[in-house]
């Protein structure tokens, strides 16, 4: 009874270890992919995308107190266009106050080139909005492969002493079966 006691809680602080090292590479795939995923979908869109006029609906700007003193600018926009022979809405928001190119849309809408894939409209966007630089997918990239990278230390980290420490408690077990059998 004892030994099956000691084996459980063997197993129990392996499965705890990886089942952590595991948690982390979820976050970190979760990370990765929101670092990763915009950056892909705007060199999809801006490589692969089809370019159409559209109407800039709406502007609102929001304003929020820093810490440390001053106030960040975010602007949030929303806007339509066809495609498909349907009417597609889409939207978006960027950092800084609204693009003097921008203002006239808080009184009547405004045309503006929009980007989407012709096989699914709803992933779409505003040609301006799209940053299709290969200096900027490749820093996002490196981010990405940096939290991939820690994660998988992580996972070794965390997992290494438990499998160490089941293989020895098993080798003990072993040993204490060969000593009661004799």
């Amino acid at each position: 009874m004892r030994r099956f006691k000691l084996k459980g809680t063997i197993i129990f602080e392996l499965f705890k270890n990886l089942g952590f090292g595991i948690l982390v590479l979820i976050i970190g795939g979760f990370i990765v992919y929101n670092i990763i995923g915009e950056t892909f979908t705007s060199y999809l869109l801006f490589n692969y995308g089809e370019t159409t006029k559209g109407q800039l609906n709406d502007v609102t700007e929001d304003v929020m107190d820093k810490d440390g003193g001053g106030v960040e600018f975010t602007f949030y926009y929303s806007y339509s266009f066809n495609a498909n022979s349907k009417t597609v809405q889409g939207g978006g928001n960027a950092n800084g106050r609204i693009p003097d190119e921008f203002a006239d849309a808080l009184d009547e809408p405004i045309q503006v080139d929009i980007l989407y894939m012709k096989a699914n409209p709803q992933i779409n966007m505003l040609k301006k909005a799209v940053n299709y630089s290969t200096s900027y997918l490749l820093k996002r990239c490196i981010l990405a492969l940096i939290v991939i990278s820690f994660g998988s230390y992580l996972i070794i980290k965390s997992g290494k002493p438990a499998l160490k420490t089941f293989r020895d408690d098993m080798r003990y077990h072993e040993q204490a079966l060969k000593e009661d059998s004799i």
